[in-house]
């Protein structure tokens, strides 16, 4: 029951609804986003379809990069907040809705840009196929990295407070790959775009996909390197990267426990 209770847990935040931070806010915010998509389902449209999705980027991308640029939202939070805590829940707040709508857009773009015709060069049950094989394999690499990593990293806590929120073990998906999360857990959408028989769904994936490798190559990795890889520890500790995939540390033991290194933060950083 407990690994069914932190599925649903994990499943659940990932979409952006974070059940142990939830505020009559948040559910409210939660409510109104659901009913509004309710109503565009009712009345599928291709201009609502794309103005939607344009507006759940802007949204979430703001949020993202005008959290964590020089002089951001960040420090308006810190400045306001007592605690970081208390300022990262108000970051966590706008990122877990734009999280939420950014879900529901693609959804509702999927379904206003079917367009199966324009995938006659291949059988039905081949693309159909495929799209499954796509959505299976990338939901249970993002599922392994989310639950490996948590709520929390997956939220950006360490970049926001800067400290460290986990402990950095190279095992479980993160032996095979360097960035499940970013990379190759975003399968799933190519899967659901093919599966609707959307080139728009399939561009806007891939769309998604390049903003996440931005922030992740013009912020998060230039945090990494300052926040973890800058640090001297007491204890001399080697940073192995293998063929570029998985990272591996070799620490004394009594330092160990001393000098961790969140997984995600530890993507592709050499």
């Amino acid at each position: 029951m407990a690994i069914i209770k932190k599925s649903i847990v994990l499943l659940l935040g990932t979409a952006g609804i974070v059940l142990e931070h939830m505020t009559v806010a948040r559910w409210l915010s939660i409510i109104l986003s659901s009913a509004f998509v309710f109503i565009l389902f009712q009345n599928p449209s291709f201009e609502l379809g794309v103005m939607y999705w344009v507006f759940s980027m802007v949204l979430h991308y703001t949020v993202l990069f005008g959290t964590f640029v020089k002089g951001g939202f960040k420090n308006y939070w810190l400045k306001n907040s007592s605690t970081k805590e208390e300022a990262h829940r108000k970051f966590e707040a706008w990122l877990s809705f734009a999280f939420y709508n950014n879900g529901l857009a693609f959804s509702y773009l999927y379904l206003t840009t079917i367009a199966k015709e324009d995938f006659s060069f291949a059988p039905t049950t081949v693309i159909l196929g495929l799209a499954i094989i796509l959505q299976v394999f990338g939901f249970v690499i993002k599922f392994l990295a989310s639950w490996q990593i948590g709520l929390g990293i997956y939220y950006y806590k360490d970049m926001f407070i800067e400290e460290k929120v986990i402990d950095f073990e190279a095992k479980g998906i993160f032996k095979f790959m360097s960035n499940p999360l970013y990379g190759w857990g975003q399968l799933n959408g190519y899967g659901c775009a093919l599966y609707a028989f959307s080139w728009f769904g399939i561009i806007a994936v891939l769309v998604n996909q390049l903003c996440f490798y931005s922030f992740y190559y013009s912020l998060e990795k230039p945090f990494v390197h300052r926040f973890y890889l800058g640090q001297k520890p007491a204890t001399s500790f080697k940073l192995q990267v293998t063929n570029g995939t998985s990272v591996s540390r070799n620490a004394q033991a009594a330092s160990h426990k001393q000098h961790h290194t969140p997984i995600k933060k530890l993507q592709e950083v050499n």
